[in-house]
């Protein structure tokens, strides 16, 4: 312009270049009010769902640009940093060159557990050059939320045990390497909400008996000590899991499968014996009738000895599983 511009023509050219176009043509801007979301590599820009992970395992997320209502795709030339990002994470950065594209797939592993997470994007036009993180230019969040969870549980213990005593064991949730995984930090419950400590007999037709949490159970970094008591005997299953509606991952229930969504349980056997025996006995005549006891021609002598033998736990209570369908052998 070689004078000055009336308002009327500022504000045509203003809503012109908000709409995108170049202010005297129908031609659109590279990337004119873009914004960046982000998804699962296998999603698209209708469902934009970005589903578990699992710690340490490397996970491929598509970054996109488009228009400025963030409906359609738009070209983008310039430099784009983006990094997964969370209350108690800041991971590295991710520096993507684009040139006159609408996506591009990058890869993250996060080393640590996360219950909601973001990609953070950040981006600059025309410009190649730069550094991540970009100081100047535009930010935003991937609109999904996602967890990144341990692969599974593992139980550790011991054996030896007895009916009423405490004994210790060992529960990791571990990633796909098999190590505790960092800042997992849940609770264990018997027969409760996630981490769940269910049991079971696993014999048929035998009693089961009260597993009490005596002490421990809450996880730090991917590892909890338990004492445990168990009144009974038996072959007893011990099984962690998680339970639906408070499991790690819920921020993902509405995109993800159970099964990846979950972490892995586990199940070990333990066997549990009698703590001690308990005897009484009743000494009496052969006859009760004639309080008689006598002796035979070798001097033998005949009476009557009643003997009870009662299997107990630690607490001396009877064990009715103390039989040969339900006993721990």
């Amino acid at each position: 312009f070689d004078g000055a511009v009336s308002d009327s023509m500022i504000r045509y050219i203003y809503n012109r270049e908000k709409a995108g176009k170049y202010w005297n043509s129908d031609e659109e801007c590279p990337c004119m009010g873009c914004v960046f979301d982000a998804w699962d590599s296998d999603e698209n820009i209708t469902t934009r769902y970005i589903k578990t992970k699992k710690v340490n395992l490397s996970f491929n997320i598509t970054l996109a640009a488009l228009d400025s209502n963030g409906s359609d795709f738009q070209e983008f030339n310039g430099t784009v940093c983006s990094r997964i990002v969370s209350g108690n994470y800041i991971g590295e950065w991710n520096k993507t060159v684009w040139g006159g594209v609408t996506e591009k797939n990058v890869t993250f592993s996060v080393n640590k557990a996360i219950k909601k997470a973001k990609v953070l994007i950040q981006w600059k036009e025309n410009n190649t050059s730069l550094d991540c993180p970009i100081t100047d230019g535009n930010e935003t969040n991937s609109t999904d939320d996602f967890s990144i969870r341990p692969e599974k549980f593992i139980i550790t213990v011991p054996y030896g045990i007895k009916a009423g005593n405490e004994f210790n064991i060992t529960i990791k949730a571990v990633d796909v390497i098999g190590n505790p995984v960092e800042d997992y930090n849940e609770s264990v419950y018997v027969r409760g909400d996630s981490v769940d400590l269910e049991y079971n007999e696993t014999k048929a037709n035998c009693n089961v008996g009260v597993l009490d949490k005596i002490s421990g159970g809450d996880f730090v970094n991917g590892e909890a000590n338990i004492t445990l008591k168990y009144n009974e005997t038996g072959e007893i299953n011990l099984t962690v899991k998680e339970v639906n509606n408070s499991e790690f991952a819920i921020t993902d229930n509405d995109d993800t499968a159970d099964v990846d969504r979950f972490i892995q349980p586990v199940t070990q056997t333990i066997s549990v014996g009698v703590d001690h025996f308990d005897i009484n006995a009743k000494y009496q005549n052969y006859d009760t009738n004639t309080n008689f006891t006598y002796y035979d021609k070798d001097l033998n002598i005949y009476s009557k000895l009643d003997l009870n033998i009662t299997a107990k736990n630690k607490d001396d209570e009877t064990v009715t599983n103390y039989n040969k369908e339900c006993y721990a052998k």
